[in-house]
């Protein structure tokens, strides 16, 4: 699926690399799990005339509990290394 966005957060174009400011309209090839974007000039096609402002959502980083116990812990010890586990 493609489609024209405006960018919320600054970027850089998936074909050459080129910064993309907040705000700049893109062309985004979305494919589960994965989307790519393109500048106006690797997009090959000229954007249309009225793009939806971008979502402006809060980023709020989560911590894994796990992580947490870690290091009040210490970290792992020799076992849970052999073993693999988190």
């Amino acid at each position: 699926m493609t489609r024209w966005i405006r960018l919320g957060i600054a970027s850089s174009c998936g074909n050459c690399s080129k910064p993309l400011p907040v705000d700049a309209t893109v062309l985004e090839f979305a494919r589960r799990p994965w989307a790519v974007i393109r500048c106006v000039a690797c997009a090959g096609e000229e954007p249309p005339d009225s793009v939806d402002p971008p979502v402006r959502t809060s980023t709020k980083l989560r911590i894994d509990f796990n992580d947490r116990i870690d290091a009040m812990r210490g970290g792992r010890d020799w076992k849970h290394a052999q073993a693999g586990e988190r």
